[in-house]
């Protein structure tokens, strides 16, 4: 019988990537489940172009839209599907200025649901929750580090190698989104710990899924090459650029969910990404961009940083090696960036 995975967000597009890894890869039949918590993500949205294309290319998909889920409506479901795992992704670059009641519903009471769901329906189902490193809010800043023309650096060498999982969330600065992620992260912890299921957390920092256009706020590659593709002016919030972010593939990040489904580790948390290497500042990003697009990028840069968010941000991947040491980043943000530019060329040109 083939292996069921479901993949959950009120995100539809931001799973496209995933789904496409684990059909071709490792899954033959699985269910995407969208929600939309209090009709926060008008099922007409989430039936748009992703959908689409998800209908051409992944056969064997069964996809629907849940408004408005309610926990006893979701253990019938999963009762119904007896998923080998659950991939939960609810939160993938919410703006800071989004309806803060409506974040949380999305974030919070979601991943509550769908916990208490599996805890019902398939508790010895691997429960994977992507979650994201706005837990650490702007903290990062207090650390020691140097300014250089193109990007900042850590100088404190306690964190040379990047932040660890036992890096503080308390006394920083998250915004509202990042205070609804760290909610959501401490809930699934507490599955895993009270009611001992194989429940981890997937703290990833910059998620980069090429098919997803630009819907996701912390895609920075997919967010740059849409405006310098359509040219559209770019706005770079604070520090002329040379805040530091994390890159990482969805392709990537799906390969650690399938080492983590075939040997879950209850409770554990990991941040996601290939360490220093991985990374790129933002000022990097467009240039390159502009490199690989062959035209110009049209930038603006404002005074203001964005609420909540570090001047560097890259993950210290040793807990994570430690436990799957065959897992690692395949994809340079170079390469990664250069298949942005020619996936979001390709559905420009129709």
């Amino acid at each position: 019988m083939p292996k069921r995975l479901v993949i959950t967000s009120h995100r539809p597009s931001a799973g496209q990537e995933l789904i496409h890894t684990f059909i071709e890869e490792w899954y033959g039949v699985y269910g995407l489940y969208a929600f939309s918590p209090a009709g926060a993500w008008p099922a007409a949205d989430a039936g748009g172009l992703n959908r689409a294309v998800l209908d051409r290319q992944a056969a064997g998909l069964t996809c629907c839209i849940i408004d408005r889920p309610r926990v006893a409506d979701l253990v019938k479901l999963l009762r119904k599907i007896n998923p080998s795992a659950i991939v939960h992704a609810p939160l993938l670059g919410l703006p800071a200025s989004s309806p803060p009641l409506e974040d949380y519903q999305a974030v919070v009471n979601g991943t509550l649901s769908w916990l208490e769901a599996a805890r019902q329906a398939c508790p010895g189902a691997p429960f994977i929750y992507i979650s994201s490193t706005q837990v650490y809010g702007d903290r990062a800043n207090t650390i020691a580090m140097k300014e250089r023309a193109d990007r900042f650096e850590f100088t404190d060498p306690v964190y040379v190698e990047g932040l660890t999982e036992a890096f503080p969330i308390e006394g920083s600065n998250h915004s509202l989104p990042g205070a609804a992620a760290v909610a959501a992260d401490v809930l699934a912890q507490e599955f895993a710990r009270s009611f001992h299921l194989p429940v981890c957390c997937l703290r990833v920092d910059s998620f980069c899924d090429p098919g997803n256009g630009r819907e996701d706020r912390r895609d920075i590659l997919s967010q740059i090459a849409h405006c310098c593709l359509t040219e559209t002016e770019y706005v770079v919030h604070g520090d002329r650029g040379r805040q530091v972010r994390e890159i990482i593939s969805a392709r990537d990040v799906a390969t650690l969910i399938e080492a983590i489904i075939q040997e879950p580790r209850p409770g554990e948390i990991y941040n996601v990404g290939g360490g220093k290497p991985g990374t790129c500042s933002i000022h990097e990003a467009m240039e390159w961009i502009e490199t690989v697009a062959g035209k110009p990028l049209s930038r603006r840069y404002s005074d203001v940083p964005p609420l909540g968010e570090p001047r560097c941000y890259y993950s210290d991947p040793r807990h994570l090696r430690d436990h799957y040491p065959k897992w690692q980043v395949t994809e340079p943000w170079k390469e990664l960036a250069r298949r942005v530019v020619e996936a979001q060329s390709a559905r420009l040109a129709g």
